[in-house]
């Protein structure tokens, strides 16, 4: 008998919330590695990336999450089931 096991650790920073007047909340299910990237237009037109920030939990074992979720209060939502979820204002 063989058991596998494993842990991975996500070390990018978390997203910080946005706090504006035109900001939008999304919820994230935390079950993938998910990163939103920033680009700052250069002046020979071109998009150069210049952050990256983590929407997801920072840690799993197995696939399941262990940092727990990230709730703003947000509307409840049947489609996550139990699944563990972020929200961000962004």
């Amino acid at each position: 008998m063989a058991s596998l096991t494993g842990c991975s650790a996500q070390l990018k920073p978390m997203l910080k919330d946005y706090k504006g007047s035109d900001a939008a909340h999304i919820r994230v299910a935390t079950g993938d590695s998910i990163y939103i990237y920033f680009y700052e237009k250069q002046s020979s037109g071109c998009y150069k990336q210049v952050d990256e920030r983590r929407l997801s939990s920072g840690f799993a074992v197995m696939g399941f999450t262990v940092t727990g979720s990230k709730k703003m209060g947000m509307p409840s939502s049947e489609n996550y089931g139990y699944q563990p979820t972020n929200e961000f204002c962004i």
